[in-house]
């Protein structure tokens, strides 16, 4: 029951407002079982037409029990709904501020879709850990004292009757109601997962589907999954409802065997009449607080799964630890890197590094560029230069300084980044670009769009710079998307700029606008290009080409070509392809 214990630690701040609820609930109970009671009282007194004075107490308290009743359920609704949806605020900030230190090293081998029903799906059921899981047991233990101490005011031979009809009740069906149950729980959990898998695969991949005539196979996975969904919730539904109408049966079977025992008790004047149907309508109140305990046992299960769930990937160690006081940035960015070797936790023995003995200088205020084909470890290079990843074999500097020595806003202060994989927010084409400078000007936001060659993409939109971009920047092209990205990053005006692949979805014309523009700031800021595209590298000051994770070739753009190896052969591939392109 370690998840439990784990949720309940994140909910401990709410304590005292949830047994408040609690108390309100008990006190609901309390006051329908008294309603109840003084009812039944009240009606036998008055059948036997006694003066009203007599009646004037059993009046007063159906009044107060009708009304505190009513009172009670409303302040009990409130505060423990209140209670829930501040537990799920909670959670949702604890787990996304759990999951920031994660990323990306511990999500990378997790689904989008499966990490997406985590946080919505699985944080959603940890609602009912309280007001479905928690609270009615407690309402129901409550409950079972008070009508023992009530009914032991009359017989403890009552109570005791009533008491193993009630052990029934809290114990032994709910019980049951979790074993019938048990694993359509998970099931559940995992079948919503597997749907919310389905479904992002078919709205992003919709064009896939459609054009190689698959949508008809993926819509079938999607039902088949929502049938075997559907089928398990009714089987849940289904027990909820059978173990509801076994809370009953033992209600009427307590109410026969409580008539049984006290009929002749009054027969022979042991307890006056009237109260015959005092203890009746109170076993009949007491019941109800025992319905929601069924339901709870079964929504144990789920809860526990959706924690598990949660605790899979929140109790992962992070890839990097950083430092909570760092050291002193230098003035002069130089960066080291020595005798660097890599492979990912997930790998094998047997694999071979991603990296393997990377010896390279990227020197302050110079344009280095990291070259080579598919799979060689640029990608690689560039994580471990974010500290994405920690190393493990082979040191990084900033002159002189060990990189882990730096604290993780030191290191993201850095740099400016241009990812391959550009996102852009649901927003407009201004809260995208302030994402890199919030506080910047409208000089400064034209001055950075007509660097990227923006300024026909803003005249173009209807609203200029407030136009929406749409979700993900599906609205843009690729290469409006890239520029985008990249006018982000000169906004931040970072010393360091990590260019990755950045003029990859960009024409020849841009792509030599956009690197005039970049080389502009050598001397100013340290630009690290990582790109398999060799066009513009000319002016770059430095080149390493990597191949199978070791460098190949170094030098500057045309000593590597004179020595006619890897990075002469990939350059005139790519000469020759560009004049294909240019002839069609």
């Amino acid at each position: 029951m370690s998840t439990l214990r784990q949720l309940m630690q994140l909910v401990k701040p709410y304590t005292k407002w949830m047994l408040l609820s609690a108390l309100l609930g008990f006190l609901t109970a309390g006051s329908g079982i008294g309603l109840m009671m003084t009812s039944a009282y009240l009606i036998a007194k008055a059948a036997l037409h006694p003066s009203i004075a007599e009646l004037q107490i059993a009046i007063v308290g159906v009044r107060f029990f009708g009304i505190s009743r009513g009172i009670f359920r409303y302040l009990e609704r409130i505060v423990s709904h209140n209670t829930t949806f501040h537990i799920l605020k909670k959670l949702r900030v604890w787990f996304y501020k759990s999951l920031e230190p994660l990323t990306p090293a511990r999500i990378l081998y997790t689904k989008k879709s499966d990490l997406f029903s985590r946080i919505i799906n699985d944080i959603e059921e940890l609602q009912n850990i309280y007001i479905r899981v928690l609270a009615p047991p407690m309402v129901a233990l409550a409950t079972m004292i008070l009508i023992g101490i009530l009914f032991g005011q009359f017989s403890w031979l009552y109570a005791f009757i009533l008491f193993v009809f009630q052990f029934i009740s809290a114990f032994i069906i709910p019980y049951f109601a979790y074993r019938l149950s048990k694993g359509l729980g998970s099931q559940i959990i995992q079948l919503k997962a597997m749907l919310n898998h389905f479904i992002m695969d078919g709205v992003q991949g919709i064009e896939e589907l459609l054009a190689f005539n698959q949508f008809e196979k993926h819509h079938n996975k999607l039902a088949n999954a929502h049938n075997k969904l559907m089928k398990i919730q009714r089987r849940m539904h289904l027990l909820k409802q059978m173990h509801e109408h076994f809370i009953g049966l033992l209600m009427f079977l307590s109410v026969v065997t409580m008539l049984i025992v006290v009929i002749p008790h009054v027969n022979n004047d042991e307890l006056t009449g009237i109260y015959l149907a005092v203890l009746i309508l109170g076993i009949m109140a007491s019941f109800e607080p025992f319905i929601p305990l069924p339901e709870a046992a079964q929504h144990l299960e789920s809860n526990m799964r959706s924690g598990e769930r949660l605790f899979e990937i929140i109790n992962a160690q992070p890839a990097v630890n950083f430092p909570k006081d760092g050291k002193p940035l230098p003035d002069i960015y130089d960066i080291h890197i020595k005798h660097l070797s890599f492979k990912y936790e997930n790998s094998s023995k047997s694999e071979n590094y991603v990296l393997n003995d990377i010896n390279l200088n990227i020197p302050h205020g110079k344009m280095v560029a990291i070259v080579g084909p598919s799979g060689a470890g640029k990608s690689t290079l560039m994580h471990l230069l974010l500290r994405f990843w920690d190393i493990k074999q082979g040191i990084i500097q900033l002159s002189g300084i060990h990189w882990h020595e730096f604290t993780e806003d030191q290191i993201r202060n850095l740099w400016g980044i241009v990812s391959q994989h550009t996102y852009l927010f649901s927003g407009s084409l201004r809260e995208n670009l302030l994402i890199g400078a919030p506080k910047a000007t409208e000089k400064q936001l034209y001055n950075v769009i007509d660097e990227v060659a923006l300024r026909t993409l803003v005249d173009r939109l209807p609203h200029g710079l407030d136009s929406y971009v749409g979700e993900q920047g599906l609205k843009l092209s690729g290469g409006e998307r890239q520029r985008i990205a990249l006018g982000r990053t000169l906004l931040r005006n970072n010393p360091l700029v990590m260019l990755d692949e950045p003029t990859a979805n960009l024409d020849s014309l841009t792509e030599q606008k956009i690197f005039n523009h970049l080389f502009r700031f050598k001397g100013k800021k340290t630009l690290v290009m990582i790109t398999h595209r060799l066009a513009g590298l000319d002016k770059a000051d430095h080149i390493y080409l990597l191949n199978n994770g070791i460098i190949w070739e170094s030098g500057k753009h045309h000593q590597l070509l004179k020595q006619n190896g890897l990075y002469a052969e990939m350059y005139r591939l790519q000469q020759a392809h560009e004049v294909i392109e240019t002839i069609k």
